[in-house]
C-alpha cells in the first residue's frame, strides 16, 4: 500500500508537470500564432520574435506619426512600448492622425492611444506619460528603453533626443513631414548621427505647423510605417536597416531617394 501511494504521488507529480509543460507550449503556439505571418519571415522566425516579445521601445510623440508606428509595433508584439505627449486630439488632426475619432477631440492623445495598443494586443505592456518630453524626463526614463522612435516632429526635440541617444548609446530613428515631402534617418550608436549631418542653426528658427504649411495624409503614415520597421529591424537584429542612410520620399513625384551619409 506504502509503495502504491508513493507511485500514484509520483504519477501525478509527473502529470502536473507534463501538464504545466504542455500549458507553457499551449500558451507559447497561442503567442506565435498571433505573429505568425512574421514568424515565416527567414529573417525573423521564432527566435527574432521571442526577441521583439522581450524589447522595449519609447515613441516620442502620439500624433500622426507615432500613433502608427506605435500601432505596428504592437502588432509585431514589441514586449513593452512607452507614449510620451502632453497633447490633445484637435478635428484639424484627424486627416492624418487616423487611429483618433472625431468624439476624441479634446481627449488626451496618450490615453486614447495606449488604450488602443492594449485592446489591439493585451499580450504587451503600455506605459503612458502624459507630459511634455523635455531633456529632463528623457534622461529619466531612457534607460528603461531599447530603441527611441521620435515622432514629435519638431527640430528641438530632435536634436535633444540626438544628444541624449548619443550621450547614452541608445539607438532611435527620426523622421520630419511636411507638404508632400518626408525624410527618415536611424542613428546606431557610434555611427553618425543627426546632429553632425544636419548642424543645429546658431539661433533657433520657428517651425511652422502642418496646420500652417499643409501636408498630405499619407505622407505621415508612410514614414511612420518605415519608423516601425526600422524598430523592429534593429530591436531583432536585422540587417538592411538606415543605419548611416537618409532616406527621402517625395509622394508628388512618387520618388524615393537613399543616401548614405557615412
Amino acid at each position: 500500500m506504502l509503495r502504491f501511494l508513493r507511485e500514484n504521488k509520483t504519477v501525478s507529480y509527473l502529470c502536473i508537470i507534463m501538464n504545466g509543460t504542455n500549458k507553457r507550449l499551449e500558451e507559447e503556439s497561442i503567442s506565435l500564432r498571433r505573429y505568425s505571418a512574421q514568424v515565416r519571415l527567414p529573417e525573423i522566425g521564432e527566435e527574432g520574435q521571442k526577441r521583439l516579445l522581450s524589447k522595449s521601445v519609447l515613441i516620442v510623440g502620439c500624433g500622426a506619426l507615432g500613433s502608427v508606428a506605435a500601432a505596428y509595433l504592437a502588432g509585431a508584439g514589441i514586449g513593452r512600448i512607452g507614449l510620451a505627449d502632453f497633447d490633445t486630439v484637435d478635428e484639424s488632426n484627424l486627416h492624418r492622425q487616423v487611429l483618433y475619432g472625431s468624439d476624441e477631440c479634446g481627449q488626451k492623445k496618450v490615453a486614447l492611444l495606449a488604450n488602443h495598443l492594449e485592446r489591439l494586443n493585451p499580450a504587451i505592456n503600455v506605459s503612458a506619460y502624459d507630459t511634455f518630453a523635455n531633456e529632463a524626463f528623457i534622461r529619466k526614463v531612457i534607460n528603461e528603453y531599447d530603441f527611441i522612435i521620435d515622432a514629435a516632429d519638431n527640430p528641438q526635440t530632435t536634436y535633444m533626443l540626438d544628444r541624449v541617444c548619443r550621450s547614452t548609446s541608445k539607438g532611435y530613428v527620426t523622421a520630419g513631414v511636411s507638404g508632400w515631402k518626408a525624410q527618415v534617418f536611424t542613428y546606431l550608436p557610434g555611427g553618425v548621427d543627426f546632429g553632425a549631418l544636419f548642424p543645429p542653426p546658431e539661433e533657433q528658427e520657428g517651425v511652422l505647423p502642418c496646420s500652417l504649411t499643409g501636408i498630405i495624409g499619407p505622407l505621415a503614415g508612410i514614414a511612420a510605417c518605415i519608423e516601425a520597421s526600422e524598430a523592429i529591424k534593429y530591436l531583432a537584429g536585422i540587417e538592411g536597416g538606415l543605419g548611416g542612410k537618409v532616406l527621402t520620399i517625395d509622394l508628388l513625384g512618387n520618388q524615393f531617394d537613399l543616401f548614405s551619409v557615412e
